[in-house]
């Protein structure tokens, strides 16, 4: 600011508003938190007044503030798989992506992506099927302003059931000693090889016909051994997992 008669005081103003004391001592200057405004358009103005008391305010100048932190809205988590997750959300302002995760709220796992954007998409791996994870999402935007969402959980599907089912014998069946017969199966989502047992007391004790077989074949031959019964029972089973297995119907064995 100067003036014929010289300027002695500046004071500074925001939308109108005083900001704070007059500035009496040249270079004329003020330290402002623009803070102390909401966000968005405003006018900065100076008023000068020189020794005789004239006072003069020179043209506005627009401004435009930003302080607050990012805002997150929209946290969601979707494709959701056995193994996988994508966790999405939005932010008011650019900023960047990162994701912390994990079976409780202490989050172990983080995935980030450094590109400011106000669309954000994290993908999840690795995880576990059929579990619950909690998880949180957070973005900086370029001026080191952080927004942290709550806490949200999401849920793994469920893996499916790996299972044996055998079809062949059947309860109407009748094998007889020193014939060979097929014994057949299906098998969903089980992989390696599987043993064969026979039961000759309706299944409380077994006896190993077929020590190993690729469960992938669906059917083996035996030739039928001695002693007679009529509660034969057929069970195969996952060598590598016993709890995946499946024993037949009754039948009968005979001479």
């Amino acid at each position: 600011a100067s003036d014929d008669v010289g300027v002695v005081g500046v004071i500074f103003r925001v939308d109108g508003v005083q900001i704070d004391g007059e500035d009496l001592t040249a270079p004329y200057s003020i330290n402002w938190n623009s803070a102390s405004v909401t966000d968005g358009s405003h006018t900065l103005t100076a008023r000068a007044r020189d020794a005789a008391g004239n006072v003069t305010t020179g043209a506005g100048v627009a401004i435009v503030t930003s302080n607050s932190a990012p805002v997150i809205s929209g946290v969601s988590a979707g494709s959701i798989t056995t193994t996988a997750a994508t966790i999405s959300w939005t932010t008011s302002t650019a900023a960047d992506s990162r994701v912390d995760y994990g079976f409780t709220t202490t989050y172990t796992s983080y995935n980030t992506l450094g590109t400011l954007s106000t669309s954000h998409s994290i993908p999840l791996t690795g995880l576990s099927p059929f579990t619950l994870y909690h998880y949180k999402v957070t973005s900086t935007d370029s001026l080191g302003r952080t927004a942290v969402s709550g806490d949200f959980t999401f849920t793994t599907a469920s893996a499916a059931p790996a299972t044996i089912t055998v079809t062949e014998p059947t309860f109407s069946d009748v094998w007889t000693v020193n014939t060979s017969v097929p014994i057949n199966w299906t098998s969903a989502n089980v992989t390696g090889n599987v043993r064969i047992a026979i039961s000759r007391n309706s299944g409380n004790t077994w006896k190993t016909i077929i020590s190993s077989v690729p469960v992938a074949n669906g059917t083996v031959n035996w030739t039928v051994t001695n002693p007679t019964t009529a509660g034969a029972k057929i069970r195969v089973e996952s060598i590598t997992n016993s709890n995946i297995e499946d024993i037949s119907d009754s039948f009968r064995i005979v001479k």
